[in-house]
């Protein structure tokens, strides 16, 4: 669980004696010698509630898997599930729907999982820093970098993460051929890690501001910081459809970034109830552009239309505390964070 530890107004003060530029059209701010950043919303903006698709119950059957199941991940024919309260990351078959190993991973995966490179990298937290890394055909634990990160992003052979160097908050570029500690990217001003993202060529870094910072993995330069139109609150990043896109289960809001521009979009649908379960619950359905499955408390999870802005699809799920959320084939996977459990549910008619 990510937990937020420093305040948006010290999080943009530092941001004012880092940065500067004068804001772009978009709402973007370019980094430059002398100009304060603007602060990110005081308030969600209202919206009218959408019509919402009637709550379908499907048939399911599901999974035993101890230690607070949350992180979800997938690879080709596998699901992953990480223990948010143990050590241990289990490999799923998918068709069948049967636990076919487990790995002693050596670090509590209070974090997020990657699928990049072969591997599986499994990020801890504050309290158990590491990246560790388990090779995706033999599932042994091929490396261990003790950072304190969250999570972490791919691009071009190499994984970025986001941790705290004497209390700085920095990126780290990592070889994945060679996992080391790798070097710093500095972003200043980012204190506090809301989740690393790689789209559009370029690496996408939150935290808990509400501000979102575009680097060059080139030059290795801050060359936008981003305001969301959302309060600082419990805000991560997720890819998807070609872009990050900023979400707060908390407040119920999703926010995509223009990856040209850096214009930002608040979508009317709002997600009704947090979850107990406190990560990221968000990730791309396979098929047509522009899917996106979302938590909508811990007893449903939505598909969203995010070109179109609107609620497709809302499944009944286990009340269990929320977790995660994937789609592989026609099969959705929800991690049952209370109830030790993943549950599969055939879909149709989607």
């Amino acid at each position: 669980m990510r937990a937020h530890l420093v305040t948006a107004v010290a999080v943009v003060a530092a941001l004012t004696a880092a940065c500067g530029g004068t804001p772009a059209d978009s709402g973007a701010v370019r980094t430059g010698p002398t100009s304060s950043l603007p602060s990110a919303a005081t308030a969600v903006p209202d919206q009218s509630k959408l019509r919402l698709p009637r709550l379908e119950k499907l048939p399911s059957t599901t999974l035993a898997v101890d230690g607070a199941p949350a992180a979800l991940v997938t690879s080709p024919g596998t699901l992953w599930v990480q223990q948010h309260r143990g050590r241990t990351l289990t490999r799923v078959d998918a068709e069948r729907g049967t636990v076919v190993d487990t790995v002693e991973v050596g670090q509590m995966g209070c974090g997020d999982l990657n699928w990049a490179a072969g591997s599986v990298w499994q990020t801890g937290c504050a309290v158990t820093p590491g990246l560790v890394r388990v090779d995706g055909d033999t599932t042994a634990v091929a490396d261990t970098v003790y950072l304190s990160g969250l999570g972490s992003a791919y691009l071009d052979n190499e994984i970025w993460m986001t941790t705290l160097d004497d209390g700085v908050g920095e990126l780290r570029r990592i070889d994945a051929a060679h996992v080391d500690e790798g070097r710093s990217v500095p972003v200043p001003g980012l204190l506090v890690d809301g989740g690393v993202v790689s789209a559009a060529g370029s690496v996408w870094v939150a935290d808990a501001s509400a501000l979102v910072y575009q680097v060059d993995p080139a030059s290795e330069e801050v060359v936008a910081v981003i305001p969301m139109p959302v309060p600082p609150d419990t805000g991560e990043l997720v890819e998807h459809d070609g872009a990050a896109w900023y979400v707060d289960m908390s407040l119920g809001v999703l926010v995509r970034v223009d990856p040209d521009d850096g214009s930002t979009r608040l979508l009317k649908v709002r997600t009704e109830r947090p979850s107990e379960y406190r990560g990221l619950a968000a990730s791309s359905a396979p098929g047509r552009p522009g899917r996106l499955w979302v938590r909508n408390g811990d007893k449903e999870v939505w598909l969203l239309d995010t070109r179109h802005d609107r609620v497709l699809r809302r499944v009944a799920v286990l009340d269990g505390g929320g977790g995660d959320v994937q789609q592989i084939g026609d099969t959705l996977w929800v991690a049952s964070f209370a109830t030790d459990e993943v549950q599969r549910i055939p879909l149709s008619n989607d």
